[in-house]
């Protein structure tokens, strides 16, 4: 043992990158330390902030003199050993192997073979998953993908509150585990229930290095991190699997504060890892794609059949065509499956007009399922970057003296007039959004607005879905007082509603909202609201985007006036990272009128 002590001293071992993997070392402005936080990680008492330290106590522990070194200690950091027997020349030396039969057992019945990346889309009205999620397939001996294993990292949580879960988890509050389900699961959870299409991306790993990555997660078994909501999270700790099956792709380097699951694929596929991309809709994109296809009565049969309200067979006409009733059939199967999935309809009545359905379906041959139809949309990685700055020139209330420029820098992710392709239309998601401006008449800068939160969910209801479409927006916003006084003040709005989807104006939203105000400058330094909204956002084509609102808000209590918000704004794309704004907006306060008109220029990165 002491010569492979003083080897590994000579070797500089544990300053090597692959080491430093193995026990996820960041090195931070106060020291390297560890992103794992669970004592029993470490044998070094302190081994999360030393890597030499930790590397010799597991020498020790690993290669101790022969008739005392345990299966359990080797099996319980058998990713480390097998590095360790690699690099010290074990082999070379005579140092008997020992082996860890429940991994050999586990790796026997599985078969790893390939790995594939799996990016479910972002379900905006989960806290949890607006961002999309990333996790991993292991593929096995099974024909069928489905029994493939998946390998997830999420916080380990009762919580069903979902904006305490947002707070907990952005501070830290969670732990985070490794965990293995059967991927079937997985695509129930995900693809089923929460209406979130699926996108799958083969890795190009060996079978070696499949093994490798194994062996690390193996020691992670139990072994928890702090779950942090925007960088130690899903995609990131993810990250550290393809680090340890292929030590040359450094993927954890290039993160520091923000780390978003794109984010994350994007570096991926940056390192050459994935070869292609397959998409697997979910079961609400299947039932809107075929409801497009039909008419508004059809729809209605076919909702007609999926409630348990008509026979299947005496719901179609009988001068229907033949593709018309495999359309309404497809439907109202999917549909049923889609309720059951929710936990709508009981099992038993589940099976009862599924099967009625299934044979009225049968009765209609073969003919193909429109279903299979399905178009592919726009890959992910090929959206819009996350982060976003816009340069803007404008003037309020067409007064010469009040010109100004605007710089504007988005941290993340999405808002409504950035391009829909890859993305969720309707929906707005931005974190620390920050406007600064600069006026010449006279010289001065200001902070516009600083939206730390502003999420906003656009999403229509039909016969068959019926969504709550809702926002939250809070921070810090100018504005001019019922007094006339400029004010930097706390803000916060929030709302809920229904949107429909009009064929000639596109998503238009109603909602009832809640305002409030607060600041040194207000009567009583705070404003209490409570008004509605109306918004109609509407896609031109590929290149122009429109946005049109109105919200009047009647604010009480304090300091009794009407504000009234109405606006225009329009987007112009010149490429997937590149565009053109045009944006006029009004605030009337009491008998006050105050209009803004600017033109910006956006890019994303």
């Amino acid at each position: 043992m002491e010569t492979l002590l003083e080897r590994a001293e000579q070797m500089d071992l544990y300053e090597d990158e692959y080491w430093r993997t193995l026990l996820h070392y960041k090195r931070t402005p106060f020291g390297t330390k560890s992103l794992i936080d669970d004592p029993k990680f470490f044998l070094a008492a302190d081994g999360r902030i030393d890597p030499e330290s930790e590397l010799k106590a597991t020498i020790r522990a690993l290669f101790q003199e022969e008739g005392n070194e345990t299966e359990e200690t080797v099996c319980r950091f058998i990713g480390r050993y097998v590095w360790l027997r690699e690099k010290l020349g074990a082999d070379e030396m005579g140092i008997p192997v020992t082996t860890c039969r429940k991994f050999q057992q586990t790796m026997d019945r599985i078969k790893p073979r390939a790995a594939t990346l799996i990016f479910p889309t972002s379900f905006i009205n989960s806290p949890a998953s607006m961002f999309g999620h990333t996790l991993l397939r292991i593929e096995t001996g099974y024909e069928s993908k489905l029994l493939s294993q998946a390998v997830n990292y999420s916080a380990t949580t009762d919580e069903t509150n979902g904006f305490l879960f947002a707070f907990k988890g952005i501070f830290g509050f969670y732990e985070g585990y490794f965990s293995i389900f059967p991927y079937y699961d997985k695509v129930e959870e995900y693809n089923d229930i929460d209406q979130r299409d699926i996108w799958e991306y083969p890795l190009a790993l060996t079978e070696e290095e499949v093994l490798r990555m194994l062996l690390h997660l193996w020691e992670l078994q139990s072994i928890y991190s702090y779950y942090y909501f925007f960088d130690e999270n899903c995609s990131y700790t993810l990250l550290f699997l393809l680090d340890a099956a292929r030590p040359s792709l450094h993927l954890t380097d290039p993160f520091e504060i923000w780390v978003m699951p794109i984010g994350t694929l994007r570096a991926v596929q940056k390192s050459g890892l994935i070869e292609r991309s397959e998409y697997r809709p979910s079961k609400a994109t299947r039932i809107k794609y075929l409801m497009g296809l039909m008419d508004r009565k059809s729809q209605n049969t076919a909702l007609s059949i999926a409630k348990g309200k008509s026979e299947p067979g005496a719901a179609l006409e009988a001068d229907m065509p033949e593709e018309a009733r495999v359309r309404i059939l497809d439907l109202a199967a999917e549909h049923i499956q889609y309720r059951y999935s929710k936990e709508e309809i009981p099992k038993g009545e589940y099976s009862e007009i599924f099967l009625k359905t299934l044979r009225a379906r049968s009765g209609l041959g073969t003919p193909r399922a429109a279903s299979s139809d399905i178009p592919v949309p726009v890959e992910p990685t090929q959206g819009h970057k996350s982060n976003k700055v816009s340069v803007a020139y404008g003037v309020t209330d067409l007064d010469e003296e009040h010109l100004f420029l605007e710089f504007r820098y988005r941290p993340t992710y999405h808002d409504l007039l950035d391009p829909d392709e890859g993305y969720i239309e309707g929906a707005q998601i931005e974190f620390m959004d920050t406007v600064l401006r600069y006026y010449p008449h006279p010289v001065r800068f200001q902070i516009q607005r600083l939206d730390l939160v502003n999420i906003l969910s656009i999403a229509p209801r039909d016969a068959f879905f019926k969504p709550i479409s809702w926002k939250v927006n809070t921070g810090l916003t100018r504005e001019t007082t019922p007094k006339g006084k400029d004010a930097l003040l706390y803000s916060l709005n929030a709302g809920g509603g229904y949107s429909y989807r009009n064929p000639l104006a596109g998503p238009v939203s109603f909602m009832v909202e809640s305002d409030i105000r607060l600041g040194d400058k207000l009567e009583d330094h705070y404003s209490l609201g409570i008004g509605c909204s109306l918004g109609i956002l509407r896609n031109i084509g590929r290149i122009w985007k429109l946005h049109l609102y109105g919200r009047p808000v009647y604010c009480g209590f304090a300091e009794p006036y009407l504000k009234v918000e109405f606006g225009c704004a329009q987007r112009f794309r010149l490429s997937a990272n590149a565009a053109v704004n045009v944006e006029s907006l009004g605030r009337k306060i009491q008998d006050d009128l105050e209009t803004e008109f600017k033109l910006s220029g956006s890019l994303y990165f």
